[in-house]
């Protein structure tokens, strides 16, 4: 009982982990543009969003923290008590984003962070019970 559970966990890491990887490749290739489309429409000098553009530059990493500071902007905005006061730090949204442009940010980026902690629960359970 104990090793089918086991097996399944590693699984899963495996699977989860592959999926993170594709899905890291296709936010610092593909979807970046569109990210950084959206990216511009939020950044105003002094916000993070502006910082992290300035900053972090074009390069692997760089593109990685850049979509992952656009995905916090519209995850932590919608947050009730502090959704308010963080918003202005992170960015500025002076015109409304098409919806479309918000899911290329949403969906790569969100999938990729999910599947990566699925990675990385799934493998720490499967070292535990083992």
């Amino acid at each position: 009982m104990n090793e089918s559970i086991v097996m399944f966990l590693v699984i899963l890491s495996l699977v989860s982990m592959t999926l993170a990887v594709i899905g890291f490749v296709f936010c610092v290739t593909f979807a970046f543009r569109r990210i950084e489309l959206v990216e511009g429409m939020l950044a105003s000098p002094g916000n993070q969003i502006y910082l992290y553009k300035s900053n972090w530059g074009r390069g692997i990493v760089g593109r990685w923290v850049r979509s992952t500071a656009v995905y916090h902007f519209f995850l932590f905005r919608n947050i009730p008590l502090i959704g308010k006061r963080v918003e202005p730090r992170i960015g500025r949204e002076s015109e409304p984003v098409p919806r479309v442009l918000r899911l290329w940010v949403v969906l790569p980026v969100g999938l990729t962070s999910f599947f990566g902690w699925l990675f990385l629960l799934s493998g720490g359970i499967a070292m535990l019970l083992d």
